[in-house]
């Protein structure tokens, strides 16, 4: 089937598409009519001009992984072949940009189908999220919805709240720690003044979840880090270059403010043991009708931290541990920070306290799995203390390959 490629109503490309094998194909590129609006990412290194291999992965990028619990029994259910058949449902369209799938020949207007302006399906979010077990036979009208091209493996639906668009996120085994730790993260990056995507959490039928509003509007794009570094394409292999390729491609791109956005980053990742800033869950923002960029992203989805997967006798209160996405240790990655002068020490200083004083105690996440991980916090901010005081000291510690650190009681 043909399909235009639109950037709000601008007409980008026409394509010809076939599904299967649970993957998109584009068959042909039949027609490119504003190249300048083809998505970061998907074109020549060297030009704009079209690449389609690289298109046709950002489609497929595009769908709800295949992983996403639940889905695989919902698409037997109702009787699709292939859960990507669900983005071409609802036209491509996303709360996070404004790209969409237009059927060539239909006319559709972006005011009268986008996720922003218009309502749409809860239906699938239902079933994703457990809160409907099953629909009984095909379905009768497709499933509307931007949960059609959400990424991640969390359960997670769009839910429209006083017009607002939000984000409702679950947890997952053995803690279901993560909505908690996205609260906890906000007012922890408030108080060090990050600038950061507000979530709130919240309990509903017994099961928890984080709530935060999209911070793309109808006139702006979010471009993850991935696309920026060109889908990693011609990233160096040495770890210790990556991060200099990606101020480059930014540079390049004129995306300005990234490596201020990064310090902020790497600093509240570390203190709070975020093992999981891959480069789809950071990046920038851009204006969709001008295509100028309006600098970094709000920080958001920091649910992956606070040990949340560790089991409380294997929290280690002297731990660097692994990070990403640039080095896959802390203290290596930290010797890229640019600019510790905007951290207030003494605020710094009193976030163990304050995290073990936010979270809501549970039959799972118990007093003493708050307070290990109230020690364990404790030490990454002495440990963080000392590397703005003496930053010296850290990069002979990254030389000599010590993993210990500052003791604290």
């Amino acid at each position: 089937m043909d399909y235009e490629l639109m950037h709000k109503d601008i007409p980008v490309a026409v394509l010809k598409l076939s599904t299967r094998y649970n993957i998109t194909l584009i068959d042909k590129i039949m027609d490119v009519a504003a190249p300048e609006h083809l998505p970061i990412g998907t074109t020549q290194s060297s030009s704009l001009k079209c690449n389609p291999s690289k298109l046709e992965g950002w489609l497929n990028e595009r769908s709800i992984p295949k992983e996403r619990s639940g889905l695989t029994k919902f698409i037997e259910n109702v009787g699709l072949p292939y859960p990507n058949q669900l983005l071409l449902d609802s036209l491509g369209l996303s709360l996070s940009d404004q790209y969409w799938m237009r059927p060539a020949g239909s006319g559709i207007a972006w005011r009268d189908v986008n996720f922003f302006q218009n309502g749409f399906s809860g239906d699938l979010g239902d079933i994703l999220l457990g809160i409907v077990k099953r629909v009984n036979g095909a379905r009768s009208k497709p499933f509307f919805s931007p949960d059609s091209s959400s990424s991640g493996m969390l359960p997670k639906r769009w839910i429209i709240c006083e017009g607002r668009r939000v984000l409702m996120k679950g947890g997952k085994l053995p803690y279901f720690q993560e909505p908690q730790n996205e609260a906890i993260a906000s007012k922890v990056m408030e108080s060090l003044g990050i600038q950061h995507v507000h979530y709130e959490f919240t309990v509903i039928g017994g099961k928890r979840y984080s709530l935060c509003e999209t911070f793309v509007d109808t006139d702006t794009d979010f471009v993850s880090a991935f696309y920026i570094a060109d889908r990693l394409y011609g990233m160096p292999l040495n770890a210790s270059r990556k991060y200099d390729f990606f101020i480059g491609r930014c540079e390049k791109l004129g995306i300005t403010g990234a490596r201020e956005a990064l310090d902020r980053i790497f600093i509240i990742d570390f203190i709070l043991f975020n093992t999981d800033r891959h480069f789809n869950n950071f990046g920038a923002v851009r204006n969709a009708d001008t295509l100028e960029w309006k600098g970094f992203s709000p920080v958001f989805d920091t649910g992956n931290c606070l040990w949340n997967e560790r089991g409380t006798d294997n929290i280690f209160v002297r731990e660097i541990g692994e990070c990403k996405p640039f080095r896959k240790d802390f203290r290596k990655q930290l010797l890229h920070v640019n600019d510790f002068s905007w951290i207030d020490i003494d605020k710094l200083k009193i976030i163990p306290d304050q995290i073990a004083s936010m979270f809501i105690p549970t039959e799972l996440i118990t007093p003493s799995r708050i307070d290990k991980i109230r020690q364990a916090l404790a030490w990454r901010v002495q440990f963080l203390e000392n590397a703005i005081l003496h930053p010296e000291l850290l990069r002979e510690k990254s030389r000599s390959g010590r993993r210990s650190g500052p003791r604290v009681r």
